[in-house]
């Protein structure tokens, strides 16, 4: 029963998630820039209350978006890598679902339009973040499989 349980609460965030990102990429180009440039704004008015130093948003704003595609595409891994190894105990379905969803979602904002491109470049990098959030999963279960055997 804890299986199934595990499995179902994994199947639900990934989902959810999968379904966040979808909708990210609906979102036209000005109010996808709104809202990444508004979160970038935020947290550079916290580095500059703690720190003292300025960092003006037009230098990193392409590094902040970039960085965005990794993380969330990095969650879908988390999720759907719990999921999968959950069901199969193999790595590759996992890997399959997160480099479809990359795709899907580069091609969402191409039918999108208004302002929206689909890039091969923002595909590997959504995928390496599954990749590599599929391999932290992966280290993690080895880790515990080396402890308990102690």
């Amino acid at each position: 029963m804890n299986r199934t349980r595990n499995i179902l609460l994994w199947g639900i965030l990934t989902l959810f998630w999968t379904g966040l990102i979808f909708w990210f990429s609906l979102q036209p180009a000005a109010e996808s820039a709104s809202l990444s440039g508004g979160l970038l704004n935020q947290l550079l008015d916290w580095i500059y209350a703690v720190t003292t130093i300025r960092i003006p948003a037009e230098n990193v704003h392409w590094l902040f978006r970039k960085t965005a595609h990794f993380g969330e595409f990095f969650l879908l891994g988390i999720f759907s890598g719990n999921m999968f190894f959950g069901i199969w105990k193999k790595v590759l379905p996992a890997l399959l679902y997160g480099g479809g969803i990359a795709i899907l979602d580069e091609c969402l904002q191409f039918v999108t339009g208004e302002g929206r491109a689909m890039r091969v470049s923002d595909m590997l990098l959504d995928f390496f973040g599954v990749f590599c959030a599929v391999l932290l999963l992966l280290f993690m279960k080895r880790f515990r499989q080396t402890k308990k055997s102690r």
